[in-house]
């Protein structure tokens, strides 16, 4: 009786065994948990090279509208090609840090992540040298106000009615042009605040996106 119970007792362990190790078989690659390893649908490891040359690229164009656009508002339209290439050049080189940090993000970069944060944002004050500082308050406030979703509502809230009440201040300074360009000038100035509050805000987002850190492995049951 007591050798048919131990048999018993032996067979239902081997069984939780197998099926233990079964489980384990399909929760593992190359000799690794999953839990440990990137999905097999991570972005290529190409993709942080082209985000730096999309973003070096739209860069490159925002910067050269930008320009136009301070052209069409200015009483001296005159403009020398240095004061040009700067301004192109400070875009390009913001913009294409900017598509470096979004690839990085869905690359899963992590030690990576914080020094490339501070270069680009770093870089970025130079798209508000000039008359480009009476942008600074709208475009940051606004980028923080999107960006950190892991800070209170309320303080976003305020953040946004600040870079709100700025970009009034300056619109309101365009109709001093006319109606007609001065309605112009208005809606062009509100689609490159959009476009630079949203590419601001790739900078400043949290150094990781929700969901890439990885899970410490559960440690096996023991049998007995």
């Amino acid at each position: 009786m007591c050798v048919q119970r131990r048999r018993v007792t032996r067979e239902r362990a081997l069984f939780r065994q197998s099926r233990y190790m079964n489980d384990l078989s399909l929760t593992t690659h190359l000799g690794r948990p999953s839990s440990d390893i990137v999905p097999d649908d991570r972005p290529s490891r190409f993709l942080p090279l082209a985000g730096l040359m999309v973003g070096a690229i739209g860069g490159a164009a925002f910067g050269a509208a930008f320009r136009a656009w301070m052209r069409f508002v200015s009483d001296d339209p005159e403009f020398s090609w240095s004061g040009t290439l700067i301004i192109v050049g400070a875009f390009t080189a913001a913009y294409a840090g900017a598509g470096l940090l979004w690839a990085g993000r869905r690359r899963g970069w992590k030690a990576l992540m914080i020094p490339a944060r501070i270069i680009v944002v770093l870089l970025s004050l130079a798209c508000f040298g000039g008359a480009g500082l009476v942008m600074f308050p709208t475009i940051i406030l606004g980028a923080l106000a999107m960006a950190r979703t892991d800070w209170p509502r309320a303080l976003r809230i305020v953040f946004a009615a600040l870079a709100g009440l700025s970009m009034l201040l300056v619109a309101g300074q365009l109709l001093e042009l006319g109606w007609l360009r001065a309605g112009t000038a208005t809606a062009l100035y509100l689609v490159i605040v959009a476009v630079e509050i949203r590419v601001f805000a790739e900078m400043h987002r949290p150094t990781l996106r929700r969901g890439v850190l990885t899970r410490k492995p559960s440690k096996p049951a023991e049998f007995v």
